[in-house]
């Protein structure tokens, strides 16, 4: 499940460093303030549906896409960006995967691996990296779902967000399916489950833009080592979430959460 439609479930969560970590690590980069979140594009044409989405739904769009795709083995070229080693990870996950410690100053590993799955295996490995890691897949099996994506992740933006700049954060992932209602339905059911109802039966285009707006910051006690405090501390404020659907019709929504 995606960290934001897990926040719409439970918003207030409680210990998130240590419990929710796979939620947790997206907020570490954030300080107080108002920053654009995630945004997405989704295109629906006779055949397939695209979707484009920003750094932070690349994790979304993957997981999508080899979720509906036949279960046939595909080649994949997967990289990886941690904040620590995983070289503990990766026997258990049946790999000898091995990651590159960096050199500078705020330490992450990193990696490069070319490898043959299966839908179900694959699934299994994406799940477990999502819990300590970021993770860039691309591959094309030429019967209509593929998934292409940058590795580098950008800095958080306060930029007001308009539309030259939703264009260009939504070209961080792009990933295209089938288009089926099956599909359709899998796809409103885990990216805006508190909008849809709004989708109309016609559907061509959807765009969604996530919002922080931190009010407060909660260091835990006895923290004094500022890269602990950045990792550790909890986030308090507002997501606000607005949908545009077919260019005409708006929808807003917003919660208070603690991450």
């Amino acid at each position: 499940m995606h960290f934001i439609t897990s926040i719409l479930q439970n918003s207030m969560l409680k210990n998130p460093a240590e419990d929710y970590k796979e939620i947790h690590k997206h907020f570490t980069r954030y300080s107080k303030g108002e920053f654009t979140g995630p945004v997405m594009k989704v295109r629906f044409s006779a055949n397939k549906i695209t979707l484009s989405g920003s750094f932070e739904y690349e994790d979304f769009i993957q997981e999508y896409v080899v979720s509906v795709i036949p279960d046939n083995e595909i080649e994949v070229k997967l990289d990886i960006l941690a904040g620590s080693d995983l070289s503990a990870v990766f026997p258990k996950l049946g790999l000898d995967w091995q990651l590159k410690k960096s050199t500078g100053e705020i330490k992450n590993f990193k990696g490069t691996f070319q490898e043959k799955f299966f839908k179900s295996r694959f699934l299994e490995v994406i799940k477990e990296l999502n819990k300590f890691s970021y993770y860039f897949i691309n591959f094309n099996d030429q019967q209509g779902f593929s998934v292409k994506c940058k590795t580098k992740p950008p800095q958080p933006s306060k930029k007001k967000i308009t539309d030259k700049e939703f264009e260009k954060l939504t070209k961080f992932c792009i990933g295209t399916v089938k288009n089926t209602k099956k599909n359709q339905k899998i796809l409103y059911e885990k990216l805006i489950p508190d909008f849809e109802d709004k989708i109309p039966e016609t559907i061509k285009i959807i765009k969604l833009i996530n919002i922080y707006k931190f009010n407060n910051i909660i260091i835990p006690k006895g923290l004094k080592n500022t890269i602990l405090i950045r990792l550790k501390a909890i986030r308090e404020g507002k997501l606000v979430r607005t949908i545009e659907i077919n260019n005409d019709m708006e929808y807003e929504n917003s919660l208070t959460f603690s991450v």
